[in-house]
């Protein structure tokens, strides 16, 4: 794999793994914070003081104190032990989550998929694969066209990699999803939803692509035309 992909991976791997832990990081640095006034206000300590203690407290570090303590102050750094350990509980459980979960590799997937669809040029977005859909998508690999296939269920996504196209999550009418499919650079574009999210579809495919060729399937005779004034080739 290049570098640069690796590279764009690692990055999202990281952005995944910092959201996650968001909450745990918030939750240490509020402890901090509340363990550190606790020290000022019942130690009366410097704040510096009163910051170091509360850190090597919170991460188990075991060097002394940094000045001997009162009966109070010792239930405080008690407390802040208690809490410490259950902010460490609290964020390894976060990445247990993420591992378990899938999350990472299916961002790894959807990066993959994104610098594939980033090159892809004249190429054949279909749009829903259910079974007329899936017959063109057959259709475009076998004549030799790379072919994008977005829908909304993420079900898919193991049937239409099988096939040999790329897949992308999305609903087809947001004009953010077909420019991540690349209809500005695509060949044609076929359509295979209902005939109103057929000419929603392919109002926004045309708004992006004047030279792209969009197919629709029109299951009501009566919509044929209105398709048509909507940017539908066919």
């Amino acid at each position: 794999m290049p570098a640069t992909h690796s590279a764009a991976e690692q990055i999202g791997v990281l952005r995944v793994v910092a959201r996650r832990l968001r909450g745990p990081a918030l939750a240490g640095t509020v402890l901090i914070g509340s363990g550190s006034a606790g020290y000022v206000l019942i130690e009366h300590w410097s704040w510096f003081d009163s910051v170091y203690m509360t850190v090597i407290t919170v991460g188990q570090a075991g060097f002394a104190e940094v000045r001997p303590l009162d009966t109070w102050g010792r239930l405080w750094t008690m407390g802040t032990i208690l809490a410490g350990f259950g902010v460490f509980v609290y964020a390894a459980a976060s990445l247990t989550a993420l591992f378990v979960s899938g999350e990472l590799r299916a961002t790894v997937r959807e990066l993959r998929r994104s610098k594939v669809r980033a090159n892809l040029h004249d190429h054949v977005v279909v749009i829903g694969f259910g079974r007329v859909g899936r017959s063109a998508a057959t259709a475009a690999l076998r004549g030799g066209r790379p072919c994008v296939v977005i829908d909304t269920s993420p079900l898919s996504e193991e049937a239409v990699t099988k096939l040999g196209a790329v897949f992308l999550c999305g609903d087809a009418r947001d004009a953010t999803v077909l420019r991540q499919a690349g209809v500005q650079r695509a060949t044609a574009m076929i359509t295979t939803l209902d005939d109103p999210s057929n000419a929603v579809v392919a109002l926004t495919a045309r708004s992006l692509s004047r030279d792209l060729r969009i197919v629709s399937r029109v299951t009501d005779a009566a919509w044929r035309e209105r398709l048509m004034r909507a940017g539908a080739s066919d």
